[in-house]
């Protein structure tokens, strides 16, 4: 037996006393498989070496614990901070910017004219809106006019005759019975009609000028007008029909004392806040912190008119309202924005994950 066979016959029993599957590829390997008393022995070898030997010198256990007291140190702060955020934290559960709203409605059932306006644009104050086109209201107008012409005429011709000149003087008529144009009569004041009391008509004439008088005053509350300087956040389109009474422009007061935050906390929470305490709001996209302070708390959400706020809250009575004044005016922009609030007097804690 030559000297390759016998290496083969050995790696061949070697590997029988290992416990392995013999191979091809494992008998042409260089390295020999270890017998179960080789692992043990060299096991107990590396177990009776010296620490210095094994290469783990006194510096890395010393690190190894460093390391493992920082961690428990780390831990520890952070569910110290956790608990201490609980405590001394109260986030709202919503929270936006509101100002106050201002509903503009028809006054009466009609066709919107032409405006111009849309959600975004800012109006002044006693500025045109829009004029809503009541079909009946003009039809009443035009009849009231012509019925009052026709009582005019009626008096005028009255008037031309003797009798009725004469019943005139009598009374001292301005005109002495003569004929008045309708225009005249028309621009009569009350005491100049009371003088014509004896002309059958008269009483008629005055009646219809105040029958004509009520539906002009009609006429002119179609011509809506801005109560504010105001922005516009939403308008029924030009043309579009609109029933009376119902909302045509929804316009916000733009002016900053006039905004403030609300701020809805849950009713278990809203005992640890109290008016006049310390607030920050963080804003959306930014998240800056901005200053603030608790104005005012409601137990009922606020259902007022204020833009901004939704009106869902007023669904969910486990909420209550906290209004809040920011330390500088925020944008406009931000109205009805969602945004966080965090009742605390450290501001850090706001800045930290899992405030409130």
């Amino acid at each position: 037996m030559d000297e390759a066979q016998r290496e083969v016959l050995r790696k061949t029993i070697r590997a029988f006393l290992s416990g392995q599957l013999v191979t091809f590829e494992g008998l042409l390997l260089p390295s020999d498989t270890q017998t179960e008393r080789q692992r043990r022995n060299r096991e107990e070898e590396v177990l009776d070496k010296p620490e210095g030997e094994t290469g783990t010198g006194l510096w890395q256990r010393y690190a190894r614990f460093a390391a493992i007291g920082a961690g428990a140190v780390l831990l520890f702060g952070f569910i110290a901070t956790s608990l201490f955020q609980r405590i001394a934290v109260t986030e709202s559960r919503f929270a936006t910017l509101t100002a106050p709203r201002i509903e503009i409605r028809a006054p009466s059932s009609g066709r919107l004219g032409m405006h111009g306006l849309a959600a975004g644009m800012t109006v002044a104050r006693e500025q045109a809106l829009v004029r809503v086109i009541d079909a009946d209201l003009q039809a009443e107008l035009a009849m009231a006019a012509a019925e009052q012409d026709r009582i005019a005429l009626r008096l005028t011709a009255s008037m031309e005759d003797p009798a009725a000149t004469k019943a005139g003087e009598a009374s001292g008529s301005p005109r002495g019975g003569l004929p008045i144009p309708v225009e005249r009569l028309r621009a009569f004041e009350p005491a100049e009609l009371a003088a014509l009391d004896p002309v059958p008509g008269r009483a008629d004439l005055e009646l219809s000028r105040i029958h004509l008088a009520a539906l002009e005053h009609r006429e002119r509350a179609n011509h809506l007008v801005s109560p504010c300087e105001c922005e516009i956040a939403w308008s029924v389109p030009e043309g579009e029909w609109v029933k009376a009474g119902e909302r045509v422009f929804s316009l916000i007061r733009t002016d900053p004392q006039l905004m403030s935050i609300v701020a809805l906390v849950h009713m278990s929470e809203i005992g640890e806040i109290q008016p006049h305490d310390e607030a920050y709001v963080e804003l959306p996209q930014t998240g800056e912190l901005v200053a603030a302070r608790v104005l005012a708390i409601r137990l009922d959400p606020d259902r007022g008119p204020r833009a901004g706020f939704p009106a869902w809250v007023a669904q969910d009575q486990s909420l209550a309202s906290v209004e809040l004044v920011p330390s500088r005016p925020l944008p406009v922009q931000l109205v009805g924005v969602p945004m966080n609030v965090y009742f605390t007097s450290w501001p850090v804690l706001a800045r930290m994950p899992g405030a409130g």
